[in-house]
């Protein structure tokens, strides 16, 4: 398992290049490195990988540009992984939870709940990694929000290119 999560709290047009950096250094960069250390380890039986993510990996939230941007590029690194390497029965999934209650919230919880907005038990986010470990799949992510069971977010399919008419 891996995870990685800091956030710049910044409006998109405030934040500084050594900001942006240093979240994507560590959200996105800090997750490739470990992932890539781990899977040559993995014998010929392989094994499996749970990268967390964050709801914004899925969806954006305002005034966090870098966090949301680093959250969907470990989605897609899930996506494009998981696949390859299941042909070497190596399973590499992720896990998107919502507001967790995890110290990237701590500036601003008091405000979630103050909206009425449900902070997630962090076992509940452990319930959806063991899900995860245990699951015959790769390239998947899943969804944690409070009063639901962790699931698969469905992703839909683009289109293929049309071809040109004659």
């Amino acid at each position: 398992m891996t995870s990685a999560g800091i956030d710049a709290q910044t409006p998109f047009t405030d934040i500084t290049a050594e900001e942006w950096n240093r979240v994507i250094g560590v959200n996105l960069t800090g997750v490739w490195h470990t992932v890539k250390a781990s899977v040559p380890h993995f014998g010929p039986s392989g094994g499996s990988v749970v990268i967390i993510s964050s709801s914004n990996g899925l969806r954006g939230t305002a005034n966090t540009a870098a966090y949301t941007s680093t959250k969907h590029a470990v989605v897609g690194l899930v996506r494009s992984a998981g696949p390859v390497y299941a042909l070497e029965s190596i399973r590499i999934n992720g896990i998107c939870p919502g507001f967790s209650d995890t110290r990237i919230i701590d500036g601003f919880k008091d405000g979630l709940v103050n909206e009425g907005i449900p902070i997630i038990e962090v076992d509940h986010v452990v319930d959806g990694i063991v899900d995860l470990i245990d699951s015959p799949d790769s390239g998947v992510c899943h969804f944690v929000q409070a009063g639901m069971e962790p699931q698969e977010f469905r992703f839909r399919n683009i289109p293929g290119p049309k071809a040109a008419q004659a």
